[in-house]
């Protein structure tokens, strides 16, 4: 009997947290905080909460937030489309973690950076800069890849974690040079087409605009950005990157992250084998000043919890409890109208402390 109670308690206790959390972020949205958001939290393969809130779109006129809805999920990106590719790719025996640059480029790169591997990259421990900043080496992507190859570093490789766009651009364009694939094409046909995330997608077709959430209004061209990457180095690579681009619905994403966790239970998959899925989650920047496993972030980490995952520009948001068995997806529009909207990092403080006391 004593065990059915705890039980109860630990399932009461739960769904206050839910409740707490469903309310502040129908507060968020009402004190106009973010236009809108849907969020998804899955624990032990049930459903705590996954419902939509406010607008996906606010100018020039008002459309309401749907749990279908289709989000410019930026550097969501990077763990949604190239980390799952590269592991793929290495489960295929195509690439090495420990590559280096010039197995794919050749002397035709920088010489500091051709030696830089494929596990630095993916851990941010490059010495890439922070800065992005595509449009000083061209307006096609001959010419960017040329120019940001030849950039160099900017930092010493593996004495601190600097986050960088440029190293998951080039992790993109190794996955193309390897597989003899598009990104976009790869990771539709291995990864996305396995886990049925029909939803997820870059450059989405026209078809698919009453569903897509508007990004940044640009009061100069008196334009919003509705299914065109908001990202502008993005759109500069024709909307498909290694750091950003991609468009996804939280179902879709939940997908993903069911996957990673059923995989960690002992579960086969189609797609990433369970040991590199766990070598992902390892803390390999623990000297450094983040903590960083293969694409993914670590956040938290304590006797009964460790969560990991990614944040994206636009105002998404994964969390994985690989303890807890339990993720949540958190999309916002938070960038709409303006990018100037800073709400998200208190939105996502607040919620993470509240999952974090999850039992």
């Amino acid at each position: 009997m004593s065990n059915i109670k705890s039980y109860q308690d630990e399932s009461e206790h739960n769904s206050d947290i839910m409740l707490n959390i469903d309310k502040y972020l129908s507060n968020s949205v009402d004190n106009e905080e973010v236009p809108g958001a849907v969020i998804l939290i899955v624990k032990d393969k049930k459903v705590q909460l996954h419902k939509e809130y406010g607008f996906s779109q606010i100018i020039p006129y008002s459309l309401p937030m749907n749990k279908v809805s289709i989000f410019d999920i930026a550097s969501l990106t990077k763990v949604v489309a190239v980390w799952p590719a590269v592991m793929f790719l290495i489960d295929k025996g195509y690439i090495n973690m420990n590559d280096e640059l010039f197995r794919f480029y050749g002397d035709e790169i920088d010489s500091e950076l051709k030696y830089t591997t494929i596990f630095q990259h993916l851990t941010h421990t490059s010495g890439l800069s922070e800065r992005t900043y595509l449009k000083q080496f061209g307006n096609n992507k001959k010419d960017i890849m040329t120019g940001l190859l030849k950039d160099g570093l900017e930092y010493p490789p593996d004495k601190q974690v600097i986050y960088s766009n440029r190293g998951f651009i080039i992790l993109g364009d190794i996955i193309e040079k390897v597989s003899g694939m598009s990104l976009d094409r790869l990771v539709k046909e291995n990864i996305w087409d396995v886990l049925n995330m029909n939803d997820t997608i870059f450059n989405p077709d026209q078809n698919l605009i009453e569903r897509i959430v508007s990004t940044e209004f640009y009061p100069a061209d008196n334009l919003v950005k509705r299914g065109t990457v908001h990202d502008e180095n993005a759109e500069l690579l024709d909307g498909i990157a290694g750091h950003a681009g991609v468009f996804s619905t939280a179902g879709d994403i939940g997908k993903l992250c069911a996957m990673l966790l059923n995989s960690l239970s002992g579960e086969e998959n189609k797609i990433i084998s369970q040991k590199l899925i766990k070598d992902s989650f390892i803390n390999y920047t623990t000297q450094l000043n983040e903590s960083r496993g293969l694409g993914w972030a670590i956040f938290h980490k304590s006797e009964n919890s460790k969560i990991v995952g990614h944040y994206g520009f636009t105002g998404t948001t994964i969390w994985i409890d690989l303890k807890k068995n339990m993720y949540t997806v958190l999309l916002t529009n938070r960038v709409h109208p303006s990018r100037e909207n800073k709400n998200i990092h208190s939105i996502r403080a607040y919620v993470k402390e509240l999952l974090m006391s999850v039992k």
